[in-house]
């Protein structure tokens, strides 16, 4: 299994996302990803942290490494 199924919470849209995310790509590739989806929000650095602890997750980490898994949580900040 190459991904993984993840939900995404946009504070500013105030919408979750179901997200299949692929383990073999870096956090920050996937957050880019994430940040092209929602083009009309205002520009600015996002961060993506876990849900569960508030831990912001870094970007050069791969996603098998970051401890994102199968139904994680995720913030777009």
């Amino acid at each position: 299994m190459n991904k993984i199924l993840v939900t995404i919470y946009i504070p500013l849209l105030d919408e979750d996302y179901d997200i299949f995310i692929p383990i073999n790509k870096k956090v920050g590739t996937v957050k880019n990803t994430f940040v092209s989806s929602v083009k009309n929000l205002i520009q600015k650095n996002y961060q993506l942290l876990n849900k569960q602890d508030n831990k912001v997750i870094d970007d050069n980490v791969y996603v098998k490494n970051s401890g994102i898994q199968n139904g994680s949580k995720l913030i777009l900040l």
